[in-house]
């Protein structure tokens, strides 16, 4: 087996965090804090099917990125064109729960319309699940973190706040990868941001139905959440999914930071539950460690209808009490 170096092991780690939180807080998206205390019930764990888990676009957005990333050799161009081509695949293999804008800007790509011009006008969290890897993989260069950040995002959400939280989350990887918050903190005094971020190093105001699709406060939300535990990787990414809402972007945008860190050591038991063709952990490390690529067309096909019955599964247990 190839020896792994310490930029793979700590891009490694970020996709596990991504995938864990992902997989985690994937039975929890859309209820509040209230609902899903009485649904789920004792210590946080794997709930998808049997005790076990399976991620989301969440953790293939990353895996794209980071693929893109890696191929591209730091030409932003070469990685919007890699990157597009990504989520032309992905979608084609129609992938379940994918977000309204996402899913209209690689219909845009998948028409042949440029990278460039794919993009739709919105601020949903689409650009933050691909934000952490790109912090991650330029965990030596803020200035990279954020232009490749932005690239991403435009190729989906051309809103300028989408692309300021996107440059938000790779700067908080990039300062967990390099376990220096105060230098993340004054690259964000830097940063222009919008008057409706406010202090965007504060909590938002959580909705009581938990953290909304807005990508301000998703991102706000994770930052929160990564300062208080910069390196407990169990215990961010438990409180993210407390949080509510769209849990499983949040877990995993907060699992992808932490996991950077060179602390942030991934429960193995979570680890262990995570069953799934195209998030498991054994392929995750053979995509950063060896090289590999993503599974074959018809294999996602039929995972993706897998995880389509399984959410639906869920989706009639909430129409059940408790309430």
């Amino acid at each position: 087996m190839t020896e792994a170096t310490t930029h793979q092991i700590r891009i490694l780690n970020c996709l596990l965090g991504t995938a864990i939180g992902d997989s985690l807080g994937l039975p929890f998206e859309g209820l509040s804090p209230i609902r899903a205390a009485k649904l789920f019930k004792g210590p946080l764990r794997h709930r998808l099917y049997l005790n076990r888990g399976m991620v989301s676009d969440d953790t293939e957005h990353a895996l794209i990125t980071y693929v893109a990333l890696r191929d591209s050799d730091g030409d932003v161009e070469e990685f919007e064109r890699l990157l597009a081509k990504g989520l032309r695949g992905w979608f084609l293999a129609i992938p379940p729960g994918i977000g309204i804008s996402t899913a209209k800007a690689c219909l845009r790509l998948c028409f042949g319309i440029s990278q460039k011009r794919s993009g739709v006008y919105s601020a949903g969290n689409g650009p933050l699940m691909r934000a952490p890897i790109i912090g991650a993989f330029f965990a030596d260069d803020a200035d990279k973190a954020m232009a490749f950040a932005k690239a991403s995002a435009r190729i989906t959400h051309t809103h300028p706040l989408a692309e300021q939280g996107a440059a938000l989350v790779a700067l908080a990887t990039f300062g967990s990868a390099q376990s220096d918050p105060i230098r993340f903190k004054k690259l964000v005094k830097d940063l222009p941001l919008d008057p409706i971020w406010g202090d965007p190093l504060q909590p938002p105001k959580v909705h009581p139905k938990g953290v909304g699709r807005f990508v301000v406060d998703t991102a706000k939300a994770a930052l929160s959440v990564w300062q208080e535990h910069p390196s407990d990787l169990d215990s961010a990414i438990d409180q993210a999914i407390r949080m509510g809402g769209d849990s499983d972007t949040t877990a995993a945008v907060v699992g992808g930071i932490v996991g950077a860190h060179p602390q942030g050591k991934v429960n193995e038991q979570w680890l262990k539950a995570l069953r799934d063709w195209s998030g498991r952990p054994a392929r995750l490390q053979r995509i950063v460690i060896e090289g590999g690529r993503t599974i074959s067309y018809p294999a996602q096909l039929l995972r993706n209808g897998l995880l389509l019955g399984l959410a639906l599964g869920h989706g009639f247990r909430r129409m059940l009490p408790p309430y």
